[in-house]
């Protein structure tokens, strides 16, 4: 738990303990992304595999997909916004950086050809 100093009186010092926000309760108040960094940096012994694998098929698996498929398509715009997303929750995800190092290539084909 960590301890928060009030400073609003200076005469007495009040301490408010703020308990440690979990993995669970972020996902639940709809903060999947950090809930996900929080799972991700936990040690597999201690971490909510179930809501883990849940988050990242939504979070970069299914957004790498969609990437994947927008490049094929030519939306790279899309594609692009795709793979920037999986890299920020994922910046070792070697196939999201790939694609998007093409996307870009493709994109500057495209626009000055």
């Amino acid at each position: 738990m960590a301890v928060v100093p009030d400073e609003a009186s200076e005469s007495a010092r009040v301490e408010i303990v703020v308990p440690p926000v979990t993995p669970e309760q972020l996902h639940q108040q709809g903060q999947s992304s950090l809930a996900y960094q929080r799972l991700r940096a936990q040690s597999e012994a201690e971490r909510n595999t179930p809501l883990y694998e849940q988050l990242r098929e939504e979070l970069v698996d299914q957004p790498y997909r969609e990437g994947v498929s927008y490049f094929h398509d030519q939306e790279v715009e899309k594609a692009v916004v795709r793979f920037k997303q999986v890299l920020r929750l994922e910046p070792s995800h070697q196939r999201a950086q790939d694609y998007l190092e093409r996307a870009l290539k493709l994109s500057e084909r495209l626009t000055h050809p």
